[in-house]
């Protein structure tokens, strides 16, 4: 990356032939922001010179195979203050600073700001997946488990969802948690700590069949009540599962790599199925502020 001399335009994967000695010269020809605004994602590739130069440059965008790699350029490039990382993978836009001081990668690595927010149709199989799940988990936790109840968006008949199954493992208290997190992950089943959700602690996995999460509920937890208050109403009032795929497809399309602006717009609309059911102001501000903070 130090030693690119040139930036070479690149347009939804063809390259045209305009070439330029640096950013303001990348500027004047065709600004990444002219670009888009024609319907075309315009990222400049870094390209090595067989010979380098005498006063290295340091590109401002790249393209690289995953995240990682645009990672390690973005820890490299020290000279440059940001790159603009174009994942050839997935298709998707991200920028990564990278200042002169030291990156912090735990900042940089939650790759799910990356992925695409992928809204589909209801799909009779996710009840299926939940039931295969679930009779997979019970016999490990059975002994100090209540139930395992499907949740989310999967769970609820006719709603469009991310095709992600979502879990919740309910037990008597959090001092059934160790248990959890000592037998969970003989079942594939990686723990990921509470994710800044109070009473609640997250696992996730993958299986041949589907993505799914699974999170350890205390019975008494607001994470448990949020979860089953929004699927039962939701089961209740078909008028709300259509308003709601409505929103989550309009979400997705608006925000298709921005997960936390996806969630974060999905929170009013939650907030107010949850005011109807007795909640208090306290409870509803906590939720929506977990939300918001993604």
């Amino acid at each position: 990356m130090r030693n690119s001399r040139h930036l070479f335009y690149v347009i939804r994967g063809s390259r045209c032939n305009k070439k330029c000695r640096n950013r303001q010269d990348h500027e004047e020809r065709q600004s990444p922001t002219r670009a888009r605004s024609h319907g075309k994602a315009c990222i400049a590739s870094a390209t090595q010179q067989s010979q380098p130069t005498a006063e290295p440059q340091t590109a401002d965008f790249c393209i690289a195979d995953d995240y990682s790699a645009a990672l390690e350029s973005a820890e490299s490039s020290q000279q440059s203050r940001h790159l603009t990382f174009l994942d050839k993978n997935r298709d998707s836009v991200r920028r990564v600073s990278a200042f002169q001081s030291e990156v912090s990668r735990a900042k940089l690595q939650d790759s799910s700001s990356i992925r695409r927010v992928e809204v589909v149709d209801y799909d009779p199989q996710w009840a299926t997946w939940f039931c295969r799940i679930r009779d997979r988990v019970w016999p490990a936790v059975s002994d100090f488990a209540i139930s395992i109840e499907h949740v989310g968006s999967t769970s609820v008949l006719g709603l469009a969802a991310k095709p992600v199954v979502d879990i919740d493992l309910i037990v008597r208290s959090q001092a059934h948690l160790p248990l959890a997190i000592s037998r969970l992950p003989r079942l594939g089943l990686m723990h990921r700590g509470t994710l800044g959700i109070e009473g609640r602690d997250a696992f996730s996995a993958s299986t041949n069949e589907a993505v799914h999460h699974l999170y350890v509920c205390g019975k008494d937890s607001l994470a448990l009540r949020n979860h089953l208050l929004l699927r039962d109403h939701l089961r209740a009032y078909p008028e709300c599962v259509a308003e709601y795929s409505a929103l989550k497809r309009k979400l997705a399309k608006q925000f298709p790599y921005d997960i936390n602006s996806y969630v974060e717009g999905k929170t009013e609309y939650i907030l107010a199925i949850l005011a109807q059911h007795r909640l208090t102001v306290d409870h509803l501000n906590s939720i929506g502020e977990a939300n918001r903070r993604r």
